[in-house]
């Protein structure tokens, strides 16, 4: 645990099957990691867990969002795309065995929903 984080876990029975950490850095937020078992993805888990950790960045007042993923990972860059994601540059050699990440951001609305009225 690391203050100024949060961490959402997605179980099925007694089996963790995904999870999101999530940290305010100042105004931005940071996904630090969010990953889900193989067998679990394209089920909604992961856009589960974007949700929440989106949700407590903006009651935490976040305005940004950024995260990190490798160059080579076209499913999870399609699903942060999905989210709203742009790439913003390339890191050289930012993981452990040399690979290039991507750095990528959003724009957070505000956490306020305002409700249209008839």
């Amino acid at each position: 645990f690391q203050r100024g984080s949060c961490t959402f876990v997605a179980q099925e029975e007694e089996k963790v099957v995904g999870f999101i950490v999530v940290r305010k850095e100042r105004d931005a937020g940071h996904v630090i990691t969010i990953d889900v078992e193989p067998a679990y993805q394209d089920r909604g888990v992961g856009t589960q867990l974007m949700e929440a950790g989106e949700e407590w960045l903006r009651a935490e007042s976040v305005r940004e969002i950024y995260l990190e993923t490798a160059e080579d990972n076209h499913k999870a860059i399609a699903f942060f795309r999905r989210w709203g994601y742009e790439t913003v540059r390339r890191i050289s050699g930012y993981y452990a065995d040399g690979k290039d990440a991507f750095l990528m951001r959003k724009e957070l609305e505000s956490g306020r929903r305002e409700r249209m009225e008839n």
